[in-house]
């Protein structure tokens, strides 16, 4: 995860904190996390915390100790940038954050608040079955 993280934000500098643990995903949800960090990264260089130069992004993910089957906690959490606001379409870039990773429990959750954006999901860990 902490490789997945650091390839899409290091451009960012010093505006960009990180932390999680060690954790090793297997294929299909490391493909689903790159998609999901590029989309992040892009859209805060584009739109979010990182068009400002008081911008930082909040990177933080752990593992979820309750639930029965394997699973993360990631949030993306943007701050010091322009106030975030709803898309007024769902476009291919939410579709892709809403169905990159397989989740448990909820849907990924989107926050567009004045102080800025903020994405979180429940990623299951799990294998998932080839089609």
């Amino acid at each position: 995860m902490k490789d997945i993280v650091g390839a899409a934000i290091e451009s960012f500098g010093t505006r960009v904190f990180v932390d999680g643990p060690e954790v090793f995903l297997n294929p299909n949800t490391a493909q689903g996390f790159a998609l999901i960090m590029h989309e992040l990264a892009t859209n805060a260089a584009k739109h979010g915390a990182m068009t400002t130069d008081s911008g930082t992004v909040s990177v933080r993910w752990s593992l979820d100790a309750i639930s029965s089957d394997p699973a993360i906690l990631f949030q993306w959490k943007e701050r010091g940038g322009p106030p975030a606001t709803p898309p007024s379409r769902k476009g291919f870039g939410t579709v892709l954050l809403a169905r990159a990773v397989a989740t448990i429990g909820e849907p990924p959750h989107f926050d567009y608040s004045q102080e800025g954006f903020t994405y979180e999901v429940r990623a299951s860990l799990a294998q998932q079955p080839q089609s």
